[in-house]
């Protein structure tokens, strides 16, 4: 076993020098993270109780690249290779039966609407990137189903995560572009992420994980893990006001209260951010844009049971409602109706059964009064993304399908572990 983690150490060295040369920092940090990858993987399939943390740890710190002649990014081929790990490995007995009709009919809906997309490549990878993550989120839910501090270790990784791409964002928007490059708008930094509203939906996430985990590390006195989530909540507090997004800040004020966050970001960042929220919804060009896009979704929605397929929301648009403010888009501003017109009516259901099963435990918990502050957290981020996702449509990066698959297991796995005490 040595012997294979030191072969592994060498081959994840000499692959990082030969792809990337080593000629800037830039190019030294995805070296980094192309050998820990290359590692991780090594430990993967020795063991695969790993597979999930692993691709909870590596997901949102994404590169973009190709893979089959098409745009991916390196959560794509991670996901592909800790499936195909995973997967032999899946008992269906062993899985909640929730969970696993949740994820099979979100496939299913994906694959069903291949037939009908008209461009069926695009829909084709839609249905493998659910049939990925899906799996490795599966694992999760069998492998860490009896290792009781499997979702505080998430919620540690959910946290150390949360304050490297904060601090990459803050280097954003000083300027330094020398780690994670210039940002895809220029008054929006968006860190690691490919666009400030999964960036600015991460640092919601980790806020409230982190609230909840603080709270559980009180409860068990364990200083180091308070130490490190005290830390997070100011991190991602200050990274959710820098992303200047409403919808990232509109989930997390539903479960805590923002003034420590706004005395934390600088005042000019204040500024800009008051004017956003003063603009009502819908008084701004970009706001009119994705309630126009939301309606031409749930136009589409209604009209095709068996969706449009991954990737031909903008082919429908050129084809009947034509472009918006002179553009057309990948995807309706609306998760819940992006996700049907991805996956029809028959994935809409499965993501729905995704949500509300832990969603309606943690409110039965909380009604006998034994809801526990870190299951609390992972419920009041899943809902903060819901919050988030009725303006905009976050999937399009597959590291929030991992985060999204994170919060649901990680709610039912403190749940479940906290009824078994």
């Amino acid at each position: 076993m040595p012997a294979a983690l030191a072969g592994l150490v060498v081959f994840a060295s000499m692959v990082g020098v030969e792809l990337v040369r080593l000629t800037t920092l830039q190019r030294q940090l995805k070296a980094t993270l192309l050998g820990t990858a290359v590692l991780a993987m090594g430990a993967v399939v020795v063991y695969p109780v790993l597979a999930f943390p692993t691709i909870l740890g590596l997901a949102p710190f994404e590169f973009p690249m190709r893979l089959a002649g098409r745009h991916a990014g390196t959560n794509e081929v991670l996901a592909l290779c800790l499936a195909a790990v995973v997967l032999p490995r899946l008992r269906r007995r062993e899985l909640p039966g929730w969970a696993f009709a949740g994820f099979g009919l979100l496939v299913f809906g994906s694959f069903v609407s291949i037939f009908w997309a008209a461009d069926q490549s695009q829909a084709l990878w839609g249905t493998v990137r659910w049939l990925a993550v899906g799996i490795v989120a599966l694992g999760g839910f069998q492998l860490l189903r009896d290792r009781p501090d499997a979702s505080r270790r998430a919620a540690d990784i959910i946290g150390i995560t949360a304050i490297a791409v904060a601090g990459f964002a803050l280097l954003q928007k000083q300027g330094i572009y020398w780690i994670v490059g210039r940002p895809y708008l220029a008054d929006r930094v968006d860190s690691s992420f490919g666009y400030y509203t999964d960036y600015a939906a991460f640092m919601m996430v980790a806020l409230l994980v982190a609230l909840g985990s603080a709270l559980d590390a009180v409860r068990r006195h364990e200083s180091g893990r308070l130490v490190l989530h005290a830390t997070t909540v100011l991190f991602a507090g200050v990274g959710l006001g820098v992303s200047l997004s409403r919808g990232a800040a509109l989930g997390a004020a539903l479960a805590v209260s923002a003034t420590a966050i706004w005395f934390a970001v600088p005042s000019s960042t204040r500024t800009e951010f008051s004017q956003r929220l003063s603009q009502p919804l819908g008084s701004t060009g970009s706001d009119q844009e994705h309630l126009a896009l939301a309606r031409i979704g749930e136009h589409a929605l209604a009209t095709h049971p068996f969706g449009l397929g991954y990737g031909n929301f903008a082919g429908y648009m050129s084809s009947t409602s034509g472009p918006v403010s002179g553009l057309t888009f990948f995807h309706s501003h609306r998760l819940p109706v992006q996700i049907g017109l991805d996956a029809g009516w028959i994935g809409l259901v499965g993501f729905v059964m995704l949500v509300f099963h832990p969603l309606a435990a943690a409110v039965r918990a909380a009604g006998r009064g034994r809801l526990e502050p870190l299951a609390a957290g992972y419920a009041a981020a899943l809902v903060g993304v819901l919050a988030q996702g009725w303006f905009d449509y976050l999937f399009y990066e597959l590291s929030f399908l991992v985060i999204f698959s994170t919060l649901v297991w990680g709610a039912w796995h403190a749940l479940t572990n906290a009824r078994d005490r």
